[in-house]
């Protein structure tokens, strides 16, 4: 049984791994300028499906994502609206007007109704977001 300390620190826990992706993605989005063989980049263990979801889960509800102090679930309340949508990925997109992956479908999200930067599609963050999404059903 869980009990209120234990919670806490889970908490904290996920909002302190949200907050590294977040600050991952926005560093590999900095070093896009540099060559390719020239980039050094930050190798991390992959994730937990578990812990990607939670830290997704989090993602989906904080307006760190953008600055229209808007969350993915300020529209897409508790998700209820994307239950088994990601099954549909990759599928097309008037708003991209073309074939798009769940991934490239929420940084079109992101840039839009959030008004941030796109997630690097590589990043855990972008990761996590997606498994959080395809965790809905």
């Amino acid at each position: 049984m869980w009990n209120k300390s234990t919670v806490l620190l889970t908490k904290l826990a996920v909002l302190s791994l949200v907050s590294l992706l977040i600050s991952i993605s926005g560093c590999s989005r900095k070093e896009e300028a540099e060559p390719e063989a020239q980039r050094p980049r930050a190798e991390l263990a992959p994730l937990p499906d578990s812990l990607l979801i939670l830290a997704g889960k989090q993602l989906f509800h904080s307006p760190a994502l953008g600055t229209a102090n808007k969350s993915c679930a300020s529209c897409h309340i508790e998700g209820e609206d994307l239950k088994g949508a990601a099954d549909s990925y990759p599928k097309f997109s008037d708003l991209a007007a073309k074939e798009v992956t769940l991934i490239e479908m929420n940084n079109i999200c992101i840039e839009g109704a959030l008004k941030g930067k796109p997630l690097d599609p590589e990043s855990d963050a972008a990761r996590a977001l997606a498994a959080y999404i395809r965790s809905l059903k």
